[in-house]
């Protein structure tokens, strides 16, 4: 009697143990998932941050870029302005320069000269009248200081143009060094709160243009005007957070300097604004990580409903097993059996839809897939093959071509293992699916003409031009062939733009890189960087720097004819002309940015010089002309 009590309590026992095992597991899990999902949402919240910070300091940089280079384009039409000048004296006419294309008025309000007295005699607005700035700050500073110092000012407004301009100037000094007047060129304040309001900062976010003492000059003209910033001492660039007193949204700002200019630029984010996705992320992932929960517990409850028919399936899925488990490492899709014993080769309908054949139109075996494989395929199959045969390898993965029934080859990934082998262990049949990578294939290929191809003229973008330049140097290194870098800009692009609209200047813009590639030879490489910017690399140009010179002229003259040449477009027949700047790769060891940095220099002193000529770039004297 009592045996029979121990052995029904040891029965019972037995039956309950493997439901206190999987409440025990569902509980477990339960807890680990909770504490994972804490941890997740702790890592998201501080990659948040710094993806946040990463960002700011991309946008800060950017803007560090566009205000150097928009000053440094507005000190170079300064100098010019004042050289015209110092030639000319008031026999200047600014207004015909600026209708010849002489001087690009794009980016600058105004630009004129003060006498010696104050007074404002030129300007490139016809109808001026003199107007006498002689108490303005960035008059005054050149009357106290001798030396040839470009003077940024803070935004004034303008008594001739009533609008709040930054003014940049330098002094005009006479041969025996007398004060003879100051140059001007007027920066728009808006200029840069337009460019500031173009970017991408949210609802909260703010880009601002400062001075040294934290004065904001300009900022996005959607925003109220913050107070003055109080920039960490200290630091030449950096993070800080600051409450906006205006709207009481706390932000995140990054500043940098302007290089050789006396200002800071700063980009922020609002803090509430950019938090705001990872605490919906956090809360998504709290509700999924209960709903797991519950989805575990339900588990452990079904399957202490269903244990007692645990022993009646046992045997259908440890049979199933292995076949299921194939078939989702595969996918399920192209199933394939080949008998290594007789040869025959067994497929299903999918594979041969695959590769274009209509049910019964083919008689499928070993001979027709090997006379269909890829022949480089099938040295790659040898290869692999043996090890899964002789177990050494427990499945084969062969990624391979097979030609379909209208000649083109179909990209495809088998996956198969033997499942049947003697007593011996040799191997007897084999199974196992292909998968069509076809679209994967020109997915890759497309990301890798997007990643390298500018999408509207179909030539290299920039990332490709820096590595065929890299080519170049290594060139340059290892058999001394020298190379040349020829920076392009159109002029009267903008006009187009503006006047006929952008499908206009795409379709020139297409037109203008078929003209180039006619200009140049196979092993050379046209580009665009953007915009109406192109770029010509030249290539095997010898090892004498006077014909490699030589070389890179002739090359930018046929480019120059060929650009004079008018272009049928739908809507207008447009001529232009193009300002070329030449860097030749004399040193092997000289970065690709810096060779491209150099052309750029060039083209501009060439636009400069008057358009539709070319420069060379030379790093002892400047630029010369070609």
């Amino acid at each position: 009697m009592l045996d029979k009590k121990e052995a029904l309590l040891s029965q019972r026992w037995r039956n309950r143990l493997p439901h206190l095992v999987a409440w025990s597991l569902a509980l477990a899990a339960v807890l680990a998932l909770l504490l994972l999902t804490r941890q997740v949402t702790q890592s998201e919240s501080h990659e948040n941050e710094r993806s946040a910070r990463r960002e700011l300091s991309n946008l800060s940089r950017l803007n560090q870029e566009h205000a150097s280079r928009t000053l440094h384009a507005a000190d170079q039409t300064l100098q010019f302005v004042r050289t015209l000048y110092q030639r000319d004296g008031m026999a200047l006419d600014l207004a015909v320069l600026v209708r010849q294309d002489v001087l690009d008025i794009d980016l600058f309000h105004q630009m004129g000269i003060i006498d010696a007295q104050g007074i404002y005699r030129l300007s490139n607005l016809p109808g001026t009248p003199p107007v006498n700035l002689a108490d303005r700050e960035h008059f005054k500073v050149h009357v106290a200081r001798p030396t040839d110092e470009l003077f940024v000012s803070p935004p004034v407004l303008g008594r001739v143009s009533n609008k709040w301009t930054i003014q940049l100037t330098r002094r005009i000094s006479l041969p025996d060094g007398s004060f003879a007047g100051v140059a001007v060129v007027s920066l728009d304040a808006d200029y840069f709160a337009r460019f500031y309001a173009s970017l991408d900062l949210g609802r909260q976010g703010n880009a601002m243009l400062l001075g040294r003492d934290g004065r904001v000059w300009a900022q996005r003209d959607k925003l109220p005007t913050d107070a003055d910033l109080v920039l960490p001492q200290a630091q030449t660039e950096g993070f800080f957070d600051l409450d906006a007193p205006l709207d009481n949204t706390q932000r995140l700002y990054h500043f940098r300097p302007v290089p050789d200019f006396p200002l800071f630029v700063s980009v922020a984010f609002g803090k509430p604004e950019y938090r705001e996705f990872v605490q919906h992320r956090t809360q998504r992932d709290w509700l999924l990580a209960t709903l797991g929960s519950l989805l575990l517990l339900g588990f452990a409850a079904l399957f202490s409903w269903n244990q007692y028919r645990a022993q009646q399936q046992h045997q259908q899925l440890a049979l199933s097993h292995e076949h299921m488990k194939l078939a989702l490492d595969s996918g399920g899709l192209g199933l394939w059996s080949w008998n290594l014993v007789t040869g025959d080769f067994e497929v299903d309908q999918r594979l041969l839809a695959m590769l274009g054949f209509a049910p019964g139109e083919v008689q499928p075996d070993n001979h027709l897939f090997a006379k269909l494989l890829h022949p480089e395929d099938r040295q790659k199959l040898r290869e692999l093959l043996p090890p899964v045969l002789n177990g050494e390898v427990p499945r084969l993965l062969l990624d391979h071509r097979l030609r379909h029934k209208e000649g083109h080859w179909v990209h495809l990934m088998a996956r198969g293992q033997v499942v049947e082998r003697d007593t011996a262990g040799r191997a007897l049949r084999m199974a196992g699916t292909d998968v069509d990578r076809s679209a994967q294939k020109r997915l890759e290929e497309e990301i890798h003409r997007l990643a390298f191809f500018d999408p509207l003229t179909q030539l290299p973008n920039r990332r490709l031009l820096l590595d065929r330049l890299q080519q170049l140097s290594a060139a340059r290194a290892r058999n001394n062939q020298m190379a040349a870098v020829l920076f392009l800009d159109l002029d009267r692009f903008k006009l187009l733009n503006d006047s006929h609209g952008h499908d206009q200047g795409d379709a020139l813009l297409i037109q203008v890189a078929q003209r180039l590639r006619v200009c140049v030879r196979e092993v050379d490489t046209v580009a665009r960087l953007g915009g109406d910017e192109f770029v010509v690399a030249l290539a095997q140009l010898g090892s004498d720097a006077d014909m490699a010179q030589a070389g890179a002229q002739a090359v930018a003259n046929k480019i120059l004819r060929a650009m004079a040449q008018p272009f049928d477009l739908s809507e207008v027949t447009w001529s232009l002309s193009a300002s070329i700047g030449v860097a030749l790769l004399l040193d092997a060891r000289a970065l690709p940015e810096d060779i491209l940095k150099q052309a750029d220099v060039a083209m501009y002193q060439a636009k400069a010089a008057g358009r539709n000529g070319m420069q060379f770039f030379n790093d002892r004297s400047g630029p010369g002309a070609g």
